[in-house]
Order: C-alpha cells, then sequence, then structure tokens
C-alpha cells in the first residue's frame, strides 16, 4: 500500500450475522449459525450457536464432556448475509458450554 492512501474497508466495525463452517476437533465440519464482531484495533470475533463440535468422553444420551474445551485450528470460514465470505486465519475455538462456541483469529 502506498503512503497517504487510505483502507477501503468493506466492512465497518460491527456485529453481522453469519452462517460458520466450523472444524471440529475430529477432522470435520458443522455448519451453524452465529456472528462475527468486527472491531477497531482487534482481532475479528465470532460466536457460533447451535450444536457445536463438542468432544464428547462418554457416549449417549448421558454424555459426559469437560468444558472449556480449547483447540486452535487454521482457518474457519463463514458466509454473511450479504453474500460475503468471511476467514478467520489461525483461529482458536473455545467451546464453553454445548450451544455455544467463540472463534477468533491471533
Amino acid at each position: 500500500m502506498a503512503d497517504g492512501v487510505p483502507l477501503n474497508l468493506l466492512l465497518e466495525p460491527g456485529e453481522y450475522r453469519v452462517e460458520w463452517q466450523l472444524p471440529t476437533q475430529t477432522g470435520g465440519t458443522e455448519t451453524l449459525q452465529g456472528d462475527l464482531e468486527l472491531v477497531a484495533d482487534r482481532p475479528p470475533r465470532g460466536n457460533a450457536f447451535g450444536d457445536v463440535p463438542v468432544k464428547w468422553e462418554t457416549a449417549g444420551a448421558g454424555g459426559v464432556a469437560s468444558f472449556p474445551q480449547i483447540y486452535e485450528v487454521s482457518t474457519v470460514v463463514g458466509r454473511l448475509l450479504n453474500g460475503f465470505t468471511v476467514v478467520l486465519i489461525g483461529a482458536v475455538i473455545e467451546i464453553w458450554m454445548s450451544e455455544r462456541a467463540v472463534d477468533g483469529a491471533h
């Protein structure tokens, strides 16, 4: 970028609805609804809601899992309602309960 040329933003800071392709801890992906939070001078942060990819220690209706579950992935891809694609690079996924995950880029 040349000195004095301003950055042309495609999205203003704010919160946007997004459909995430959330990587699982076993190598698959889950499609989840959520949002993307863009704040000046901070890495982007996403939230995913629904049946998040929890790693259960025991299976079945009485399954047991420990929280938080935190893991790193190379990318998390999402599609905004306006059709834009967003990619979080070097993301850390934090699952704090079986219905919600937080992902943020480094």
